[in-house]
């Protein structure tokens, strides 16, 4: 019965969901034929882990469809209720505006637990196999535990497909021979359920999966070959090579609008600032239309793309003054693409890489927002296909150094006996630190108020003057400035005030004593503060840290604090640097450390006490 199969759990045995068996199979029958079956059991101890409990499966209507299903749901101690494919929900919705993608889904609707929940389903593929189903294991980042999975895969032959495991050191197959090809089998087992932490690297970095990748595919006849990167960027330039070239009423507005030029620079800034303005980002996923851009003309007429017709766009543009460009494929998000193991089911994404002044641009062609020669920070960092006929090659994405994502804050704040302080506030900002105050700067004043105000440590502040000057651009940055008011901006004992530090900046130690993932910080960052906090008359420095200066792999912590002699100010400069990169969890302490000594410094009190 499921009942015996939940683990006797406490407070520092949380429950958890376990998968208790994970099967799959794929039948590789060549470029346009395939079949993939999946069947699992999953036990959910209790409500909080249902969501593991439901099931979806896209299909591509015409080359993907769900061949069966059936499944089984069994509550507490209860009989079995059996699932069959009329009971799942079938959507075709999508943001997009053509696909023809399609999800099939379902809910148990589980009322009593634990529960064991079964589905077997059949996927077949027609007229284009892509790649194959990648092997993962166990699925879920966290809160899932894995008891046994396996992943067979049978193939005509050992030259038409290719895998790499990532994750499973160790982890090989078992071959064996029939008479109408090889069968090989992973097997996986016992794997403890992930722990979301903050700071954890990817999870693509973490979850253990198998991916595979054919030696040859098709898409709507369309063959190419999986065999390099190589050639699927020949395949990739293979598709586009037919499309028109742009339209003469095109070549006449990109002829006036670089009038005058006189870089390719500022062509470039023109014709992209065009593509802003004229253009909308729209899905389209049906078809070719998923794998190859729409012509210039359509775009050109319409006023509207997907990412590879707005890069496509673009660089038939530039082709209308001369200016050489490349089409990019990459993965949006997480650094997906494997240099070293080509497929296309590594990328969702298309840019464009144009060679300049002996640099090169990476332009996002999608959103309008984002700066010319700017890398913004869902693609900085990864790797990349760029599309060359014969020469395409794997590369990577800058970003910015640490030193460029700085903030910078000065504040002068006017204390009264009371506890009531009045500050003016002035913020800079660069590097990434600027997408977020990109995003404040669209913002409703009221809003924008709230923000700032939730992001001081002080109680019951008033923020007013808020005004914000941003400047986008390859370097961008942000200024922001603002009066606050805050009523009880320190606290009154007796004959002292006990005065925040920095409470224009939030530095909780949410640190734990036990860490099970590595950490992992993409990018690094400096902060840099001067506060001058003029003290009320008849008040003195009791007591306060004076100097601090700290220092591991982790970063780079300076605090101040400066009073002299009849100038009735308290001067505290501030500054704090995060280093970036993947540190061992063994080296967790050593972070506690770092995070309590912002605080301690940050956080702190100055007390003032009268003469």
């Amino acid at each position: 019965m499921a009942v015996c199969l939940v683990r006797m759990v406490s407070a520092q045995n949380p429950p958890e969901a376990r998968l208790l068996r994970n099967d799959a199979i794929f039948e590789y029958g060549g470029p346009t034929r395939a079949t993939y079956s999946r069947s699992f059991t999953i036990l959910i101890p209790d409500k909080a882990h249902s969501r593991y409990a439901l099931f979806s499966s896209d299909v591509n209507n015409g080359r993907t469809k769900l061949k069966s299903f059936s499944g089984e749901v069994t509550e507490g101690s209860g009989k079995p209720r059996k699932l069959k494919r009329s009971d799942l929900e079938y959507t075709e919705y999508s943001d997009g505006l053509a696909d023809s993608y399609g999800t099939y889904y379902f809910s148990p609707g589980i009322n009593s637990y634990p529960a064991t929940v079964t589905y077997s389903y059949e996927i077949s593929y027609t007229d284009a196999v892509l790649g194959m189903v990648p092997f993962e294991p166990l699925p879920f980042a966290s809160g899932v535990s894995l008891e046994s999975a396996t992943y067979t895969l049978k193939v005509p032959s050992s030259d038409c497909f290719s895998y790499k495991a990532l994750n499973m050191p160790g982890v090989e197959p078992e071959l064996s021979e029939t008479s109408d090809g090889l069968i090989y089998k992973w097997t996986v087992s016992n794997l403890p359920a992930g722990v979301s932490e903050p700071n954890s690297p990817p999870a693509n970095e973490r979850l253990k999966v198998v991916l595979f990748t054919s030696s040859e595919f098709s898409y709507e006849g369309n063959t190419g070959s999986g065999k390099s990167w190589k050639s699927i960027g020949d395949w990739i330039e293979s598709l586009s090579a037919g499309l028109p070239g742009p339209p003469e009423e095109l070549r006449d507005k990109v002829k006036t609008l670089t009038e005058g030029c006189a870089t390719d620079l500022e062509k470039i800034g023109r014709i992209y600032k065009y593509l802003g303005e004229t253009t909308r980002y729209v899905s389209i996923q049906l078809g070719l239309g998923g794998l190859r851009p729409l012509d210039p003309g359509f775009v050109f007429k319409n006023k509207f793309g997907d990412c590879k017709a707005l890069s496509w766009y673009m660089k038939s543009m530039l082709d209308c003054c001369g200016i050489p460009s490349d089409y990019v494929i990459i993965n949006m998000g997480a650094d997906a693409l494997v240099p070293d193991f080509p497929s296309l089911a590594t990328t969702n994404h298309a840019i464009l890489s144009v060679p300049v002044q002996g640099d090169t641009l990476w332009i996002e062609c999608t959103d309008p927002e984002v700066p010319l020669g700017y890398v913004h920070g869902g693609i900085a960092g990864n790797h990349a296909l760029v599309v060359k006929k014969g020469e395409s090659y794997v590369t990577r994405l800058p970003w910015p150094d640490s030193a460029e994502n700085t903030d910078t804050l000065r504040a002068l704040v006017t204390l009264n006996a009371g506890g009531s302080a009045q500050a003016i506030v002035e913020q800079t900002v660069g590097g990434y630190n600027w997408e977020s105050f990109h995003e404040l700067a669209k913002m409703s004043s009221d809003k924008r108020a709230d923000l700032v105000k939730n992001g001081l440590t002080v109680p019951m502040a008033t923020i007013s003057n808020l005004s914000i000057d941003d400047s986008p651009g390859p370097k961008p940055h942000c200024s922001i400035s603002y009066e606050a008011t805050a009523s009880t901006y320190a606290s009154k004992t007796g004959m002292r005030l006990f005065v925040p530090a920095d409470p224009f900046r939030n530095y909780p130690d949410r640190t734990t004593r036990i860490r099970n993932n590595d950490l992992y910080f993409k990018t690094g960052w400096e902060d840099n503060d001067i506060i001058t906090i003029k003290i009320p008359d008849g008040y003195e420095v009791e007591s306060g840290e004076r100097d601090f200066v700290f220092d591991n792999k982790f970063g780079h912590i300076e605090y101040s604090m400066n009073s002299p002699e009849n100038t009735g100010e308290v001067t505290i400069k501030l500054s704090v640097r995060h280093n970036p990169g993947k540190f061992p969890k063994e080296d967790y302490e050593e972070y506690r450390v770092f995070r309590k000594n912002i605080w301690k410094v940050a956080g702190g009190n100055i007390v003032l006490v009268r003469k």
